[in-house]
């Protein structure tokens, strides 16, 4: 595994915000392409803009 320990929340008793798969994954995603963050934020901006019409 690449990360390890857990992804908790700042609010006391609240679950675990992500599992260690998706942790794992979007690393990975990140590392094979630096520009992966960019793209998702430019896609989820045009599914936004979509529904808004």
């Amino acid at each position: 595994m690449l990360c390890h320990g857990m992804y908790q929340g700042t609010v006391k008793g609240a679950p675990t915000q992500y599992s260690h798969v998706f942790v794992n994954w979007l690393a990975q995603r990140i590392n094979q392409d630096s520009d992966f963050l960019t793209k998702v934020r430019e896609r989820h901006g045009m599914l936004c803009t979509l529904s808004n019409t």
